[in-house]
């Protein structure tokens, strides 16, 4: 076969193709992820076609005009790149929804062959409080805890993880206030009135009952942004966390400084989870904004 041949051959496959993909219907389909990769390839061997016939072309016309342009295959590649990109954004949110619902029924798949219940954590017996946790049988088989997620109409993107099966949690990552800060301590407690307008009604009656200025609440409230205190119990860098000198900061943390880090936050991470089993044992839920009260 010659490349005339071929490349009659090619047409007519293609337009074959093309009047099949008209005729084939586009909805249901029940696995995003297969088709995005499987559009990825198609676009990729689509390119390297063009690629190949802009080659053909060079060789053989090239020298026939002054612009030494090609003219049957006169394509943007910015403008291809452009579709490409904006392909990828519009589908990027369902493949994600579908990866996450994917993961989970995978998830629950697995822990129901391998989970066990546990009832003493270290010297603390819970019993009356057990936890049901996936077991495994090589220490390095355990899979990472944070995920990225690109968002949907319902969830921020960002990074996620599940500390139990159903309990999913978007990571934030807080400015780290230090203990020599002005405002250290500001909106770090909950305001026992909860929220701020309620808060105002009590300090001014309370004003007028004293004959006094109104005082201004340092507490934090309802949909109000919680500080992150340093502290020299979680690390001898009590600011370690602050956004303006985290590059400097890494730089000097001691390992021994990390294992107080995460004795505090994975403890607290794994109670947390207690608490979930014991309190929505067969419901799910999904925290997006927990750096907020």
């Amino acid at each position: 076969m010659n490349i005339i041949d071929f490349l009659l051959q090619l047409d007519i496959n293609l337009n074959n193709s093309i009047n099949i993909f008209q005729s084939t219907p586009k909805n249901k389909v029940s696995d995003l992820s297969l088709l995005y990769s499987i559009i990825q390839k198609n676009i990729t061997n689509l390119h390297n076609y063009i690629d190949f016939l802009k080659q053909l072309e060079q060789v053989h016309f090239s020298n026939l005009f002054d612009n030494n342009q090609q003219f049957l295959l006169n394509i943007d590649n910015n403008d291809a790149n452009n579709m490409l990109k904006k392909f990828k954004s519009d589908i990027a949110i369902e493949v994600n929804a579908h990866k996450l619902k994917q993961y989970k029924k995978n998830m629950k798949k697995l822990q129901k062959i391998h989970k066990i219940d546990v009832g003493m954590l270290d010297t603390c017996n819970i019993s009356n409080n057990k936890i049901n946790i996936p077991v495994i049988s090589d220490i390095k088989d355990i899979p990472p805890m944070f995920y990225w997620y690109d968002g949907d109409k319902t969830y921020k993107r960002g990074i996620y993880t599940c500390i139990s099966d159903g309990f999913y949690i978007k990571v934030p990552f807080p400015n780290v206030v230090s203990i020599t800060d002005p405002k250290y301590k500001i909106s770090s407690v909950p305001c026992r009135y909860e929220t701020r307008e309620q808060c105002d009604i009590q300090k001014k009656k309370t004003s007028e009952l004293h004959n006094s200025d109104i005082r201004i609440c340092t507490f934090v409230h309802k949909n109000e942004k919680i500080a992150k205190l340093g502290s020299i119990y979680r690390c001898s860098k009590e600011d370690f966390g602050n956004h303006k000198t985290l590059e400097e900061d890494l730089k000097i943390v001691k390992p021994s400084d990390i294992k107080r880090i995460l004795m505090y936050s994975l403890s607290d991470s794994l109670l947390s989870a207690v608490w979930y089993q014991n309190k929505f044992k067969d419901s799910e839920i999904i925290l997006s904004n927990i750096e907020y009260y």
